[in-house]
C-alpha cells in the first residue's frame, strides 16, 4: 500500500540537520541532503522515468520501489528476482538487471515483464548488475558473480536493438557500474581487479576500442555510477561512505559524503539538479548545482508540409557548423546502406567529415527526413529551407538514424551512423 506522506512531509521529517557537506564548486550540494526513505535491506538502482516518479530496488528484499512526484511510495514490483539496476531508455520503457541471470523490460503498467537478454551460448547469466542503454536501441550490461556463477567468464555485454547478444569485455574482476559518456563516446566500467573505472572508446553500437585504467581505486571499491551534462562521473564508493566526482580527465573534484554506504545514484527531479543516492537501509536526495545529463529523447513527431516547386534543399542551420554543438540527423535507416527512399529507389547518402554539410534531393515528392537540431530539452527543433514545390506534400517520417557534433577543438564535423 502507498505511504500518505506527501513529499514535503517526507522532506521536513527526513531532514538531517548534521547533513551539510562542504559543497564542490559548481557541482553540489547546494542544501541539505535528505534521507527520503529508509527501513529497507540493500537499495540500489535508482532511476526516474519521463514523468518524474521515481524507481529503486531492494536487492535482498526481492522488491522495486516507487516514489512518486507526491512523495507516497508503494511497491511497485515484488518477486523482482533480486533486480539491481535500473534505467529507462529514451522510450521511458524500464529496463533492469535482474541479479536471477537476467535483463528484462518491465511494463511500468501491466508489470509484464519481457526478457531483453537472458542466455549467452544458452547459459544464463551469472548475477546482471547495471546497465546503460545507448542511443542506437541497444543496452550495454555487467555480469558479474555476485548472486550467481553459471558463466565461464565474468564480462561485460552488449544486446543490440536486434536481439543479439555479444561480450565485449571478459578481462575485469567484478565488473559493477557502467555509464556512458553525454556524447556516448566512451563507455566507463567499474573493476575490483584491475582496481580502476576503466574506459572504453566507443567506436559504433556494442564496438569498443581498448581499454584504459581511467581512474585508480587504490584497491577500494566503484559500485553504481552516473554522469551530469559536463560529463563528469558520479561515483558510489562505498568504503568511504561517499559519492566522488571526477572529471572527464580523471580527475577527482571531491567527494560527498552520506551516513551510509552508498550502491548507486542518478539524477533526477524537474530540472535534473536533484542527485538520488540508494545506500543501504534508505534512499537520499541531495539538491545539486550540476544538472544531470538526460539522454537524447526524440519529442519531434512526423508531419506534412505542404509546399510548391520542383527542389528540395535541406542542411545544418549553421555554415561551418558549431563547435560544441550537436546536431541531431532524423532520416530513415531501413536500407543496407545509408540513404533515403525516393519514388521507390533507394538513394545512398555518404557522410563525411566536411564543414559545412549539406544534402539535396531533387523532385521529391516524399522525403522521409530531415536535419535538426536537439535543444536542451531533448526536443527536435528542424531547419527547412523549402523553395517552390509545385503543389506537392512532403511526408516527414522519423527514425533516428544518426548523430553529429563539432569537435571542441575544430570545426570539424563528426558523425555516427547505425551499422
Amino acid at each position: 500500500m502507498p505511504h500518505s506522506r506527501s513529499l514535503s512531509s517526507l522532506l521536513a521529517c527526513a531532514l538531517l540537520p548534521a547533513l551539510a557537506p562542504a559543497q564542490i564548486k559548481d557541482i553540489g550540494p547546494s542544501g541539505p541532503i535528505v534521507r527520503i526513505e529508509t527501513g529497507l535491506r540493500f537499495t540500489e538502482g535508482p532511476a526516474q522515468d519521463i514523468a518524474g516518479n521515481l524507481y529503486f530496488s531492494d536487492v535482498q528484499g526481492n522488491t522495486i520501489y516507487k516514489i512518486d512526484a507526491n512523495g507516497q511510495r508503494s511497491t511497485f514490483l515484488t518477486q523482482s528476482s533480486n533486480a539491481n539496476g535500473i534505467y529507462f531508455d529514451r522510450k521511458d520503457r524500464m529496463l533492469v538487471c535482474q541479479h536471477a541471470g537476467r535483463v528484462v523490460e518491465v511494463d511500468t503498467t501491466t508489470k509484464a515483464v519481457t526478457v531483453l537478454a537472458g542466455t549467452y551460448n544458452s547459459v544464463a547469466f551469472n548475477s546482471p548488475n547495471d546497465l546503460v542503454p545507448d542511443v542506437w536501441g541497444g543496452v550495454y550490461f555487467t555480469d558479474p558473480t555476485f548472486g550467481g556463477n553459471r558463466q565461464d567468464k565474468e564480462a561485460v555485454y552488449y544486446r543490440a536493438a536486434n536481439g543479439t547478444v555479444t561480450r565485449l569485455i571478459d578481462a575485469l574482476l567484478r565488473p559493477n557500474g557502467v555509464v556512458l559518456s553525454p556524447k556516448e563516446d566512451t563507455l566507463y566500467v567499474a573493476s575490483q581487479n584491475p582496481s580502476a573505472v576503466m574506459s572504453y572508446p566507443v567506436l559504433g553500437p556494442g564496438r569498443l576500442g581498448p581499454g584504459t585504467q581511467w581512474f585508480a581505486l587504490g584497491g577500494s571499491s566503484v559500485d553504481g555510477m552516473t554522469v551530469d551534462s559536463s560529463g563528469n562521473i558520479y561515483m558510489a564508493r562505498p568504503g568511504f561512505s561517499a559519492i566522488e566526482v571526477v572529471t572527464p580527465a580523471g580527475t577527482s573534484l571531491g567527494r560527498i559524503t552520506f551516513p551510509e554506504s552508498p550502491s548507486n545514484c542518478a539524477f533526477g527531479g524537474q530540472a535534473m539538479k536533484t542527485l538520488f543516492v540508494t545506500a543501504r537501509t534508505s534512499v537520499y536526495s541531495a539538491p545539486m548545482l550540476a544538472t544531470g545529463h538526460r539522454p537524447l529523447r526524440l519529442t519531434a513527431s512526423g508531419t506534412t508540409l505542404s509546399s510548391t516547386g520542383g527542389r528540395v534543399t535541406f542542411g545544418i542551420e549553421a555554415t561551418p557548423i558549431q563547435a560544441g554543438r550537436l546536431y541531431v540527423m532524423l532520416t530513415s535507416n531501413t536500407g543496407a546502406t545509408q540513404g533515403l527512399p525516393v519514388n521507390g529507389t533507394w538513394v545512398p547518402i555518404d557522410l563525411d567529415a566536411t564543414t559545412p554539410l549539406w544534402l539535396s534531393v531533387a523532385n521529391t515528392p516524399i522525403f522521409p527526413g530531415f536535419i535538426g537540431v536537439l535543444d536542451s530539452r531533448g526536443a527536435a527543433a528542424p531547419r527547412f529551407e523549402l523553395p517552390t514545390f509545385s503543389s506537392s506534400f512532403i511526408g516527414l517520417n522519423f527514425d533516428f538514424a544518426a548523430l553529429l557534433w563539432a569537435d571542441s577543438s575544430s570545426n570539424a564535423a563528426r558523425v555516427q551512423l547505425i551499422q
